[in-house]
């Protein structure tokens, strides 16, 4: 077997062994149940969402006793408090009664963007490295068998990354195709932890304004092309 032929099964390997240990950690560790209050919104708002609805009626009799923390009332209306993205994403999950799925799943996404990330920044074996040693870090773990918004925004902003580097990189077939990928990312990014994504974008519209500032072939197309799909999602 060659070495080439070895990565290419390890890395399969490797995203289903994610899954299968979020899975574990989901029923094992929390009983594939939320038990914070953001967990507790978050699911909620996915249930609202899979009935087709932005908003649940609140209960006409002793509403306060219904009360969950950051789950906010208004005009007889129940919503979450936090931006939609992560519930929408979830929303699947909560539809067919399994919302821990929806994290195992953006766990081993991660895990293969950021080998797709390591492998066109330097090589495969690095790549599948930085990939592994993800894998294992102890708070990623436990936060890939949660119902928190950490890891499917983790998957996002670091499929954004690759998307940005695969759109700049000198050669590439198709630019425009990974900068509406990257736009893609950053806006449902964007709508999931926005604080959490404007950190991130920072260093990222910093290099985009060099590369404006320094006029490279075709740039202000590709970036006004991710941006343009960013604000449309955001």
């Amino acid at each position: 077997m060659s070495p080439m032929s070895r990565l290419d099964w390890k890395l399969p390997a490797l995203c289903v062994a994610v899954f299968i240990l979020s899975a574990v950690v989901a029923w094992s560790v929390y009983g594939a149940m939320p038990h914070l209050e953001d967990e507790q919104a978050n699911l909620f708002q996915a249930k609202v969402f899979a009935h087709g609805d932005l908003t649940a009626a609140a209960p006409r009799a002793q509403p306060r006793a219904f009360f969950i923390p950051f789950i906010i009332t208004q005009n007889n209306q129940l919503f979450s408090k936090y931006p939609p993205g992560y519930s929408l994403l979830l929303a699947p999950g909560a539809l067919i009664g399994q919302p821990w799925i929806i994290n195992a799943l953006a766990s081993a996404l991660t895990v293969l963007a950021v080998y797709l990330l390591g492998r066109d920044l330097f090589d495969a074996h690095t790549g599948l490295l930085a990939a592994a040693l993800g894998a294992i870090a102890p708070m990623f773990v436990l936060l890939s068998g949660a119902l928190l918004s950490h890891v499917v925004t983790m998957a996002l902003l670091t499929f954004f990354a690759w998307g940005f580097v695969r759109a700049r990189r000198s050669g590439e077939r198709h630019p425009m195709r990974f900068a509406a990928f990257a736009g893609a990312m950053i806006g449902l990014a964007a709508i999931t932890r926005p604080l959490t994504t404007v950190a991130v974008g920072a260093a990222f519209v910093i290099l985009a304004l060099i590369d404006l500032a320094q006029r490279r072939r075709g740039a202000w197309r590709s970036y006004a092309l991710l941006l343009g799909v960013a604000i449309l999602i955001a």
